[in-house]
């Protein structure tokens, strides 16, 4: 459960960077990229490029079904493209976030 801890401390950050720095802050001292990430996968049970996914794609939602344009979301919550942001949407939700049509679920 530290490790969420930490996490919550920078999600809003690592939320929109399209990688992870070399070293995480963890209070006054550093951790290792590698140990962050196998900590995540220990304690969350799925990696941390994934979780982030996840978290990017749920915060993605509401504004879509507010209906933002789907590029302005995209390039807000750090995706480089727009086609990189629709296949991962694709991927998880078997349909394109600009159908609209995801909004039945």
């Amino acid at each position: 459960m530290r490790l969420i801890a930490l996490s919550s401390l920078f999600i809003s950050i690592v939320l929109r960077a399209n990688q992870i720095t070399r070293r995480v802050p963890r209070g006054r001292t550093f951790l290792h990229t590698r140990s962050f990430t196998r900590h995540f996968r220990q304690e969350m049970k799925v990696s941390f490029l994934t979780w982030r996914h996840l978290m990017r794609l749920h915060e993605a939602l509401p504004r879509l079904s507010l209906g933002e344009k789907v590029s302005t979301v995209a390039y807000d919550l750090g995706y480089n493209s727009l086609s990189g942001f629709s296949a991962i949407f694709i991927r998880i939700f078997g349909i394109a976030p600009s159908k609209g049509t995801w909004l039945d679920f």
